[in-house]
């Protein structure tokens, strides 16, 4: 790692981003990767760090599922999120491929502050919770095909996939070993294509060596903070650290 030109000294802040992430993965459900990418962009290049957040969030989604096999709802994964999503993960893998790294830069900004924007006004306004709609098709289109073009793009279509899961998962043990399984389908993909296109460097090896510790950490104190804290309130937190973050990438 020494003499790497990714490897400055900001590039070892990653450990903490990368606490800080999975812990808010662990304690509210989602968020890691947005996290990771918005913060860790800060101080490495956001291409191979990608990469590598699609990689620890495999080892992540690996152990859920493994652990809580029986809430995944695989019938419901198989007919509608994978053939949909699946669709929107290829073309966002291809547009990755053709995007130079200032737009990739910029567009995941904006999209950062939009999904924090849209998460932080649905909070603040939040009526009556509504009845749930058990995934109907206009739902499953209209969140799971752009989200899987977000994730082949940034390896994070969380905050639209995580909004048809709230409607397709009656339970929040099947809601997240469901999602688990999904983000693990869609990260294994994109590690492949990764390693496929020679995209695996290793400016990528060097950040997944910076993120594993604090995937580790993270896993037990978001244990802790999920008993704790106020989902709302953390919630709101998250969001609104996600759009400074977002904002700071446009600077």
């Amino acid at each position: 790692m020494t003499g790497s030109p990714t490897m400055t000294p900001a590039a070892y802040l990653l450990p903490l981003v990368s606490t800080l992430a999975f812990s808010v993965q662990t304690a509210v459900g989602f968020a890691a990767a947005l996290l990771c990418l918005s913060l860790g962009a800060q101080v490495y290049p956001l291409r191979p760090l990608v990469v590598a957040v699609a990689a620890a969030s495999c080892l992540q989604g690996l152990t859920i599922v493994l652990r809580h096999h029986r809430h995944v709802d695989a019938r419901r994964l198989l007919a509608v999120a994978l053939p949909l999503g699946g669709v929107g993960l290829l073309l966002g893998l291809w547009l990755r491929s053709h995007l130079t790294a200032t737009w990739l830069r910029t567009a995941f900004a904006l999209f950062v502050m939009g999904a924090a924007a849209v998460g932080i006004a649905t909070r603040l306004w939040k009526r009556a919770p509504e009845r749930r709609t058990h995934g109907r098709a206009s739902a499953s289109w209209a969140y799971l095909l752009p989200g899987g073009l977000v994730h082949g793009l940034f390896a994070t279509g969380g905050p639209l996939v995580v909004l048809w899961a709230n409607e397709a998962f009656e339970t929040k043990e099947r809601f997240r070993a469901s999602l688990a399984a999904l983000w693990l389908c869609a990260n294994t993909v994109l590690v492949a294509s990764a390693f496929v296109s020679g995209e695996w460097s290793g400016s990528s090896l060097e950040a997944l060596a910076l993120l594993l510790p604090g995937l580790l950490l993270g896993l037990v104190i978001g244990e802790y903070l999920h008993a704790r804290v106020p989902e709302r309130v953390f919630r709101l937190g998250v969001q609104g650290l996600l759009f400074v973050a977002g904002l700071s990438l446009l600077a």
